[in-house]
């Protein structure tokens, strides 16, 4: 049995590793999922009119060990800052949820524990307006940012290739302006997208969006879309 001064040292060497154990909770991936999820980046990738996101190269991909189809892949490509995925495996399929270089992992219905294991120390803002709706072609989601200045990942389904379940990600944060009467209006403009919307009421947004590819186009598709409380009541 152990001195007690001794007993005490041990016990605190312990619990100085802890923390280290629990931060290399992620894993490498097994070589099937490392070939599934690349070609899930690739495959969001493809349809961008930047040559050099379509050319980008896959650094890094872990999984979390804190739920089951969760992974991050890190990407770098020529004059572009080095990018960061979250992506989920539903259906036996991977899929990516969202990319960029900052609080990737913000506002993606993944478990906080997941979160922490992808993204350690990642730091997301307050809560923003959800919106959902749909188009001829399919659903169509949104958010409003926390401070009600930004149409944020706007997605929408439409027959361009893409993510065929959330649909295609418009990365651009969107300016709200005032409108002609009480409630605000935004568009937006790219080689790819064109969108435009109006707040009909507090609750209701309608407009149309456009998804142009070089060799595919969705046409001008009209939407409706309305507030989604936290709970997942619709407003409208």
């Amino acid at each position: 049995m152990l001195p007690l001064p001794r007993l005490a040292l041990a016990l605190a060497a312990c619990a100085t590793l802890l923390p280290a154990a629990s931060a290399a909770a992620k894993r490498a991936p097994t070589t099937s999922e490392r070939t599934a999820i690349a070609q899930a980046f690739r495959d969001f990738n493809a349809s961008s009119p930047f040559g050099a996101v379509r050319d980008s190269t896959v650094e890094k991909i872990v999984v979390s060990t804190k739920g089951a189809g969760w992974a991050r892949l890190d990407a770098s490509a020529k004059g572009l800052d080095d990018s960061f995925s979250l992506l989920s495996k539903t259906n036996g399929s991977w899929h990516l949820l969202n990319l960029g270089t900052a609080q990737v992992s913000c506002g993606v219905h993944a478990p906080a524990a997941v979160r922490q294991d992808l993204f350690p120390g990642e730091r997301c803002p307050p809560p923003r307006q959800s919106f959902r709706g749909t188009t001829s072609a399919g659903a169509l989601t949104f958010g409003v940012s926390p401070d009600g200045r930004f149409i944020v990942n706007l997605r929408f389904v439409n027959r361009c290739p893409a993510d065929s379940v959330r649909g295609t990600l418009v990365g651009a944060r969107i300016p709200l302006r005032k409108g002609d009467g009480a409630y605000r209006t935004f568009s937006y403009r790219d080689e790819q997208f064109t969108i435009e919307g109006r707040f009909t009421s507090a609750n209701v947004v309608t407009g149309t969006v456009r998804d142009r590819t070089g060799d595919c186009d969705s046409g001008t598709l009209a939407f409706r879309a309305a507030k989604v409380l936290p709970g997942g009541t619709v407003l409208g």
